[in-house]
Formats: structure tokens, sequence, C-alpha cells
């Protein structure tokens, strides 16, 4: 009996201890984010009051009239959506495109060119950053939307590529056929029966190429010099001056920034990790 007692305190015990190491990890995941809010709904003398209050403070909403008013915002916010959402579909369709070529058909170079691809997502971006802004220059690609949605698509399609190839593997070629004998020719059964099976993975890497391109920095900034086409990553630096800093406007436009890739999160998350860990699994 006493044993008995004993054990279920242990057990009581672990489970509040568990509970209590799971709720000081999201603190501590969540604290950034919270701050950034609760600093965005100040002024800037009480941003820099010591020590610091993430409630308590006179709620203001001065840092966003001036990020949507005075600044160009809406007009990095409306860039970095056109490339992010260009990205995600050019990824999509080129990876699936490339995916059934590596699975469903047989050719000379056909493993080496799977390879290939594969090396080229694991080499480092930084390596191609001056060859590749000489390149885009010489076709008149810099300092416009359209030399940054290819730079950031040809990121993304490898890791799409090999993701989107994992899901067709799985899928028996068998129903392809049987849609062509019915009447469908090869790309009306890869649109009528293959893609709606692979959504899971289609939805997957969308996301991920659009939350890659979303946040990218450095090739934007290599690329990029014109305020009209600033993306939202090149257009909070803005806010660092040569002698000041706006915090309270660089947090409620990181806050603004982060609102799409968190709604998508929240909406097809479970999307995302399905097709992530299938994925991974079946690769």
């Amino acid at each position: 009996m006493v044993s008995s007692s004993l054990y279920k305190m242990r057990v009581i015990v672990a489970s509040i201890g568990k509970y209590m190491l799971l709720l000081l990890i999201i603190f501590i995941v969540l604290f950034p984010f919270l701050y950034m809010i609760s600093s965005s709904l100040k002024n800037e003398y009480d941003i820099f009051l010591y020590p610091p209050k993430l409630v308590g403070f006179q709620v203001t909403l001065e840092q966003y009239q001036y990020v949507l008013q005075t600044s160009k915002f809406l007009i990095w916010f409306k860039n970095g959506l056109i490339v992010a959402s260009s990205v995600s579909i050019l990824s999509v369709v080129v990876s699936l495109l490339g995916a059934f070529s590596l699975v469903r058909y047989k050719y000379r170079g056909q493993s080496f060119l799977g390879k290939i691809i594969l090396i080229t997502y694991m080499f480092p971006g930084i390596l191609l950053l001056i060859p590749l802004f000489f390149t885009l220059k010489n076709y008149g690609l810099v300092d416009n939307l359209y030399g940054l949605i290819i730079t950031h698509t040809t990121f993304s399609v490898p890791f799409c590529l090999w993701l989107m190839r994992s899901y067709v593997m799985t899928i028996p070629v068998d129903m392809e056929e049987a849609a062509q004998i019915d009447g469908c020719s090869k790309f009306g059964a890869l649109l009528r029966i293959t893609i709606p099976v692979l959504l899971p993975g289609v939805i997957a890497a969308a996301l991920f190429s659009f939350i890659l391109s979303w946040n990218e920095y450095m090739f934007a900034l290599t690329l990029i010099s014109s305020e009209e086409s600033k993306t939202l990553p090149l257009g909070l630096q803005t806010y660092v001056g040569r002698r000041s800093v706006r915090w309270g406007a660089m947090m409620g436009a990181g806050f603004i920034a982060t609102l799409p890739v968190l709604g998508i999160l929240i909406f097809l998350q479970k999307y995302m990790v399905e097709g992530l860990s299938a994925g991974a699994v079946k690769g």
C-alpha cells in the first residue's frame, strides 16, 4: 500500500515537473515575440525604461502609424508578397515536373542528374553571390523583382524537388496507366489523379518556398538597391539610422511582417508537418 502511494506520488511529481519544463520552454521561445509586440505598443520613451515592462505601460499606436503612413512599409510588404508567392508557385511547378521526370522516365544520366540537384542544395549560397550578381546584371535583372524571383527559385527548387520525388515514388504507376486507359493523357492523369494524392507534399513545398523567400536577406541586399523594389527584410533595415534606431517602428513592422507566415502556419501546419515528415521517411 505504501509503495503504491509512493509510486503515484512519483508519477504526479514527474508529470508536474514535465509540464513545468514545457511551460518554461514555451516561455523562452515566445518571449522575443511577446517583447516585440510589447515594444511596438510603447512610445519611444517607454521602450528604454529599465527594467523593461511587458505589461502595465501606456498603450499607443504611434509606432504603427509611422510604419503604415510615413514609411514605405506597404510597398515593401507588397513586393515581399509578390516575390514569395511567385517563388512558391514556380518552385512547386518546376519541382513537380522534375520529380516526375526523375521517377517515371528512364534516360541516360538520370541518377547523376538527381545527385547533382541534391548537391546544389547543399552548396553554400554565399559562394555564388558575386557570380550570380554579374550574371543577372548582364541580363538587366538587377534591382528588380524578376531577378530576385529567379534567384530565390533556384535555391528552393532542389529541396522541393527531392521532397516531391519522395512522394511520387510512393504512388503506383498503375493509377496513372488506368487513367490513361480511360482516355486521359499523361498530363491529364497527372492533374486529375496524381496531384490530389500529392497534395500534402505540394503544400509543404509551397510553404517552404514561401517562407524561404519571405525571410531571405542576403541576396535581396545584393540585388536590390532602390526603395521601390525592396522587400521587407531590406525595408526593416531602413529604420536603423546612422545616429539613432527607431526601435518601436522596427518592432511594429516586424510584428506585421510575421503575420502572413504565422497565419499560414496556423491554418496549414497539419499539411506542412505531414508533408515534410512523410517526405523524409519515404525518401
